[in-house]
């Protein structure tokens, strides 16, 4: 997975019209990247990045992450084809039914490496059994399993426990088929703490944060200024 240009992110993935019904499908950074692709771990590796949140967005051929880093926006396209499952799972739950986990059998397999590797490990009791200082406030890690190339890619985002319930609903919403959960663990369910009420004001000022940065076109700020104004 490259780092791509707006241009090459719309002839990819494509874009809805504005009046589609289906523009500005997006969550606006209610998780924080981790781990899992390559291209951006290295960007962050060698220019000393902080990792920030990670900016979804639904197109009509697959899904959209971008973050951004000062004045540098990094998008990345995940085709709907190789997407292969996403899961959420609770820290504690990772933790005590690691054998059962998701993430667990992903580590053990290899297909989690690198220092996120380490990090998911030290969380998980394998591998490094050494705790990193960056798992300090992770609450839920969020999953996908993409397919590139004949190749498996697990990309981590941790999410907390006040942001749950918006990232799930996102996901369900959107990927509804695509939601892996083990079996065993079926009968007891992530505890999410609700939130009722949004901060419009927060939520805007990250609207025109985008807007600013040239990520949402004007047409697109309106539409999702309405929908939190409307809400």
């Amino acid at each position: 997975m490259e780092v791509l240009d707006k241009k090459t992110i719309n002839d990819k993935l494509g874009s809805f019209g504005m009046f589609s019904g289906k523009a500005g499908n997006s969550l606006l950074y209610e998780v924080n990247y981790l781990g899992g692709i390559q291209s951006l771990d290295s960007l962050i590796e060698k220019n000393n990045i902080t990792t920030k949140g990670i900016f979804f967005d639904v197109r009509p051929k697959g899904l959209e992450l971008h973050m951004l880093h000062g004045f540098s926006a990094y998008r990345f396209g995940l085709f709907d084809e190789g997407i292969n499952y996403w899961a959420f799972e609770a820290q504690k739950k990772i933790t005590e039914k690691k054998s059962k986990s998701i993430i667990g059998r992903a580590l053990v397999g290899g297909l989690i490496l690198g220092p996120v590797g380490a990090i998911v490990g030290g969380m998980t009791g394998i591998g490094d059994k050494e705790k990193s200082k960056s798992l300090s406030g992770i609450d839920n890690i969020l999953s996908i399993s993409y397919t590139e190339n004949d190749k498996e890619y697990i990309l981590l985002f941790e999410c907390s426990d006040k942001k749950a319930k918006k990232v799930l609903d996102y996901f369900n919403k959107n990927y509804p088929n695509k939601y892996s959960e083990e079996a065993e663990d079926a009968e007891e369910p992530i505890d999410i703490i609700e939130v009722k009420h949004v901060n419009v004001a927060d939520e805007l000022l990250k609207l025109k944060t985008l807007l600013d940065a040239g990520l949402l076109t004007m047409e697109e700020f309106e539409v999702q200024k309405s929908k939190l104004l409307n809400q």
